[in-house]
């Protein structure tokens, strides 16, 4: 591909071919910068905005992912639910859980098997201590993923909250049993076993 750019510097999908490669071979930034060039080229090349969104939220870079995200989005909202899920997510790491809800939604719309759209948005309602939709939402995601321990662990923190000590414990003994080491420390402190 970078001798293909050679050849044919003024051909988008080469670019974009190039940067997916680098991409699967963590090199994101490198991807990041031959995205660039491809929208350069084509600015309607809304695949580009996209895989480019995901190389920023693969370093962590969340603002700049929103961006391009919000950018694939404008330009052609008949994205896949993944896409919306993951803007949701930037959404959600920078405390905008309103919006991330709405992302969310619309994920769940495209795809009602998206278990971690269920899950995200109960620790958003969570954030917002609105539990009962928290645990509405942990309930669907359970439902879907049953051996996913990060429900269980997220719905113990509901139980805790909302008084349910004994409740809580049970959650994070689930979480336990199933190979979440996290959850190890809060059963320590809340469910006295040491």
């Amino acid at each position: 591909f970078s001798q293909a750019s050679i050849l044919f510097p003024d051909h988008p999908d080469i670019y974009f071919m190039k940067a997916r490669t680098e991409a699967l071979m963590g090199d994101y930034d490198a991807a990041i910068y031959d995205y660039a060039k491809v929208i350069d080229l084509d600015s309607n090349y809304v695949q580009a905005y996209v895989q480019r969104a995901y190389a920023f939220l693969s370093t962590k870079q969340n603002t700049a992912a929103f961006i391009f995200f919000t950018k694939a989005i404008n330009k052609d909202p008949n994205q896949p639910a993944d896409v919306y899920y993951a803007r949701g997510y930037t959404y959600q790491e920078s405390g905008a859980y309103w919006q991330a809800l709405e992302d969310y939604k619309k994920a769940i719309e495209l795809n009602p098997d998206l278990a971690g759209a269920y899950q995200n948005s109960g620790n958003c309602y969570y954030a917002l201590k609105d539990y009962a939709k928290a645990l509405d939402c942990y309930g669907q995601s359970e439902k879907l993923q049953p051996y996913d321990s990060t429900v269980y662990y997220a719905r113990g923190f509901v139980y805790l909250d909302t008084g349910f000590t004994e409740k809580a414990c049970e959650e994070w003994n689930k979480a336990l049993n199933m190979g979440n080491k996290y959850v190890q420390k809060y059963i320590d402190v809340n469910c006295g076993k040491k």
